[in-house]
């Protein structure tokens, strides 16, 4: 994935190279990001199909459950070609035994 710089990583630089007490300069950083253009993933997309059901439904936007469940894949297939990976999720997990032994603490 390469390192392009989106619109909020803009925003936070312009608004670190403020003076703290400069409101003139943090508006203007806020006005420039309210004009950045945020590209849109499905625009992106259209260049790696040339399937007229993909096509359709990236320009029209899913009108039924299955085709919102084809968008999805279709996004999850963008990522993986930008190279943008999901953070993996936090092991929540624990055991009956992990349980018990918490519970004898308060007893």
């Amino acid at each position: 994935m390469e390192n392009e710089k989106d619109c909020t990583d803009e925003l936070m630089e312009c608004t670190t190279d403020c003076d703290i007490n400069d409101k003139e300069c943090r508006d203007d950083c806020v006005e420039e990001y309210n004009e950045c253009v945020i590209p849109d993933w499905r625009e992106e997309y259209k260049a790696y199909t040339s399937s007229k059901y993909e096509l359709d439904l990236l320009e029209n936007g899913p009108k039924s459950l299955s085709q919102s469940w084809m968008m999805g894949a279709l996004h999850n297939k963008w990522k993986k070609i930008k190279g943008i990976k999901d953070p993996e999720p936090p092991d929540v997990s624990s055991s009956l035994k992990e349980w018990e032994q918490s519970i004898k603490k308060y007893e």
